[in-house]
């Protein structure tokens, strides 16, 4: 929210540029050219609250489309003030409407340009996860206990495959086995909701991470699965429900992710792929 108060403020000091040189128009040409400028300087005005209220894509698809709409009429406005004042053959008025002519769109492009600069600052200092451990084939712990997964190197950041409460990680050239704490849901498929008399936060979930399965991150099917998480209910009986929501913008690494496992599924799959690993502690 705070962004759009801040898109709103340039936009509002580009407005009041607006506002300044219509009243200029009407001081200068007259009151009847300065309502026309008023009229279209309304209509677009209207449309910015419109967006506004609306939030999200549709302010930030259409706001470079109003930058574009301010500084074609402060142009205009300018060019209409500068060509009347140099048609009174004054050079005094003739440099100030040079003047006016070259200002009124500078002043408008600024706030925006300033705008953009924020955001490629932005882009440029935004902390990509922070890796303390190389798993290998790609797999990386995290140091906030999540797994994600990089193709090479060169890859800025990475892509999630399991998003945190690491408690424990062992790994061979083809296998990872990590034990998480919390219910945080990532699943192929959701869970039933289910009825706990244990505190959520003392839940263990397994998962078993086979290297070997190849990851296309270009193929959303077969490469992704969603996160979902868990919505606690305390009953008045000192239970806890949990009900699984799906977060539909998340992706996850989900082809070469089997689980959450309880502990005995977990020990059988172990058993059945022969996985020769044990956690550290």
């Amino acid at each position: 929210m705070s962004d759009i108060f801040f898109f709103v403020g340039i936009v509002g000091a580009q407005a009041a540029v607006c506002a300044l040189l219509i009243w200029l128009v009407g001081k200068v040409c007259s009151s009847r050219c300065a309502n026309r400028h008023l009229l279209v300087f309304i209509i677009y005005s209207v449309l910015l609250g419109v967006l506004t209220l609306f939030g999200g894509e549709f302010f930030f698809l259409f706001y470079p489309l109003l930058n574009l709409v301010f500084i074609i009429h402060a142009t205009v406005l300018g060019g209409v003030i500068g060509w009347t004042l140099i048609k009174k053959k004054s050079i005094k008025l003739t440099i100030l409407g040079i003047v006016t002519f070259i200002a009124s769109p500078l002043l408008t492009i600024m706030p925006p340009s300033y705008a953009y600069y924020r955001i490629l600052e932005g882009f440029k200092n935004v902390k990509w996860p922070a890796y303390s451990e190389d798993l290998g084939g790609g797999y990386r712990m995290t140091t906030y206990d999540g797994i994600y997964y990089k193709e090479n190197e060169e890859d800025n950041g990475g892509q999630m495959v399991i998003p945190g409460g690491c408690v424990n990680c062992a790994y061979n050239n083809q296998w990872i086995i990590v034990k998480t704490k919390a219910p945080l849901g990532f699943q192929k498929q959701p869970q039933k909701n289910t009825e706990l008399s244990v505190p959520p936060d003392s839940i263990v979930d397994y998962w078993i991470i086979d290297k070997s399965v190849p990851i296309d991150l270009n193929d959303k099917e077969k490469t992704y699965g969603h996160l979902y998480y868990a919505l606690i209910t305390y009953l008045d009986d000192g239970t806890v429900m949990v009900r699984w929501k799906e977060e539909e913008e998340s992706r996850v690494i989900a082809s070469s992710v089997t689980g959450p496992l309880d502990s005995l599924s977990f020990q059988q799959e172990l058993t059945r792929l022969s996985i020769p690993l044990t956690f550290k502690k």
